[in-house]
């Protein structure tokens, strides 16, 4: 916490006035998808395929912000590094995805089965990994939000 507070020019005690944890201030903050578009995806929308709509809420988030390769690429090796840390990350990821669960079975209606909602979301943070690592190593200098969906269109193609 240190090495965090001097890299980001605070003290200790001023750094966590923005951020509630350890934890949190290493993994950073969480990128909601925006209200307009969760709406619009509660609601059916954009495309009325379950899947591509999902696609589309985690693409919104992927390419709101440039994503750094050697950023990610150093935060994978921190997470490895600590187990302490990798499993905030799972807790933050499972939080995600049940948030995400929670708006496919609105959408869905309450007949749907809520463990096919589950393995929705599951499948989407699979491929959120796998995308990650394809990005970090990527020669081709692509963004992250394309190789999540190309990566989407993969799965999609595999499991159809």
């Amino acid at each position: 916490m240190e090495d965090l507070a001097d890299a980001a020019g605070v003290s200790r005690r001023t750094l966590f006035n923005y951020f509630p944890g350890k934890a949190d201030a290493v993994l950073g903050e969480v990128r909601d998808v925006p209200t307009e578009l969760m709406e619009d995806f509660r609601n059916g929308g954009p495309h009325h395929n379950l899947i591509n709509d999902l696609g589309v809420l985690v693409h919104s988030v992927l390419s709101a912000k440039h994503v750094d390769r050697a950023e990610v690429a150093r935060y994978r090796r921190i997470l490895k590094g600590s187990t302490k840390l990798h499993a905030a990350a799972h807790h933050r990821l499972e939080a995600i995805s049940q948030t995400h669960v929670s708006a496919i079975l609105e959408r869905e209606g309450p007949d749907y089965d809520p463990q096919r909602a589950r393995i929705a979301a599951h499948v989407l943070m699979a491929l959120l990994d796998a995308s990650l690592t394809a990005f970090v190593e990527d020669k081709q200098d692509r963004e992250l939000a394309d190789l999540f969906m190309a990566n989407l269109a993969t799965a999609h193609e595999l499991l159809s």
